[in-house]
């Protein structure tokens, strides 16, 4: 009768290879817009837990790296007819991410062997590591084609909730203004900003101070159109401005440049990304750890100890 793990080891492989794919899946979804970030990023982080199981109840390196493969193929298979991804593409893309997670799984089980005493942390930081990094890679090489197919190197929905954080530094300043207000009703904010910082402004009349107001915001508003490298209208609201005028300096760039300004910004979004993504690391260790100890109270794997004879150079 084979044992209870060697049935649960096929249960969990086959559970990474559909993780996999399910995390490809959404993430096609969301580059073409019918799926949240979240999606791919939660499927991936589970993909990432439950890849620890097979690690540790696998005895065989040759067997996981058959395994990996099915993973890379797995979150290829999305891909296969997916708009601007070419097989001459991908295939090298999914070869990436085989090499960089097999890279982690052989640290892993490097450390796993030498260790005297299994240090769970230890061991699967590597894996876990390298898995991170092979789904960044992996997302970023897979959206490059986006770029360059629709020249919209950022996401207007992404920006503008960058734009309204960096806005809460300014509001501390401007009160008054919003990231969706109006150019004029910035310049409006601005001037009165100003005016009221001067102790005899507050001293006016309201109605004066409204037309000292109307008369600075003006002033205000064409040194700002003079300074935007951009046709603007005092009606239009500074988060799209400031969206066209970002988008409208990556395009240039691109066209000056071309490749060469798509493999530095991947590079740029890649070391973004992976900064960020540490801080995914700790909860997802937890995790891991709490899956590890499940195969334990399953029963599916035990610790035992061992002795090993060890060959040493001595001083003759």
């Amino acid at each position: 009768m084979r044992p209870r793990a060697f049935y649960a080891l096929i249960v969990l492989e086959v559970m990474a290879v559909a993780l996999a794919f399910v995390c490809a899946f959404f993430y096609r979804n969301y580059l073409l817009g019918s799926a949240l970030l979240i999606m791919p990023v939660a499927w991936g982080s589970l993909f990432a837990i439950v890849s620890i199981g097979p690690f540790f109840v696998a005895k065989a390196f040759d067997r996981r790296m058959v395994v990996i493969v099915l993973e890379a193929l797995a979150l290829g298979a999305p891909f296969l007819f997916f708009p601007g991804v070419t097989l001459s593409y991908l295939i090298p893309s999914l070869v990436v991410v085989f090499a960089v997670i097999a890279w982690g799984e052989r640290e892993s089980r490097q450390e796993l062997e030498n260790g005297m005493k299994i240090k769970f942390f230890r061991v699967v930081k590597p894996m876990l590591g390298r898995t991170l990094t092979a789904g960044i890679v992996f997302a970023i090489l897979l959206y490059v084609p986006q770029w360059e197919q629709k020249k919209e190197f950022v996401s207007q929905s992404y920006f503008d909730e960058i734009f309204s954080w960096s806005m809460s530094v300014v509001k501390k300043t401007y009160p008054n203004i919003e990231p969706d207000s109006s150019l004029m009703i910035a310049a409006k904010g601005i001037a009165e900003k100003e005016l009221m910082d001067k102790p005899m402004f507050a001293a006016l009349d309201p109605a004066v101070r409204a037309r000292e107001i109307s008369l600075a915001a003006e002033e205000v508003l064409k040194n700002l159109t003079a300074r935007i490298p951009l046709e603007v209208k005092p009606d239009e609201k500074i988060n799209d401005i400031a969206y066209r005028f970002v988008a409208n300096t990556l395009r240039d760039w691109y066209e000056k440049t071309g490749k060469a300004f798509l493999i530095g910004l991947g590079v740029l979004m890649f070391f973004v990304i992976r900064g960020v993504s540490m801080i995914l690391y700790i909860p997802l260790s937890a995790l891991a750890f709490l899956f590890y100890q499940t195969l334990f109270a399953m029963r599916i794997i035990h610790v035992s100890g061992e002795s090993q004879l060890k060959e040493v150079i001595e001083y003759s």
